[in-house]
């Protein structure tokens, strides 16, 4: 089966955000859509590719190393129409603890005209806090009964 253009892009997207995680000079950002609508679990809800990729970027330089040992790595895409979800892993460093940084990640992307025009990002905040922050959460989390 032929991949979908959608699913090229994302494709793109992910290659491209690897990339620049290991310090070469590529902006996966270029991909958004200038109206695009972004969701962050930890950022929240952003509106335009300037505003995703000025937050997003700031983030990463501000929490993570960026270099060879870094990176961004999709496990499996799945894709319906101008829809794909992306099944991910990435690993770094965090830039104040040192503390290793592995965490899995859920894309969810809507594609029009060869541009991301929606991003949903799910992804496990605890392991942000502790590796970025040294703020063990884990068992802070209340959960309904």
């Amino acid at each position: 089966m032929d991949k979908s253009s959608a699913r090229k892009v994302v494709e793109q997207f992910c290659d491209e955000l690897h990339r620049a995680l290991t310090g070469e000079a590529v902006n996966p950002f270029l991909l958004l859509h200038q109206d695009i609508e972004f969701r962050h679990p930890d950022i929240g809800l952003m509106k335009g590719a300037s505003e995703v990729s000025d937050r997003v970027s700031a983030a990463i330089a501000k929490l993570w190393k960026i270099g060879p040992d870094c990176g961004f790595y999709p496990m499996e895409f799945i894709e319906e129409g101008d829809q794909v979800a992306v099944a991910s892993m990435s690993h770094s460093e965090g830039r104040s603890t040192g503390d290793p940084y592995n965490n899995t990640y859920f894309f969810l992307m809507k594609v029009k005209d060869g541009k991301i025009t929606y991003f949903h990002e799910s992804l496990d905040s605890s392991v942000v806090e502790r590796s970025g922050f040294d703020k063990h959460i884990e068992g802070n989390v209340r959960y309904p009964r």
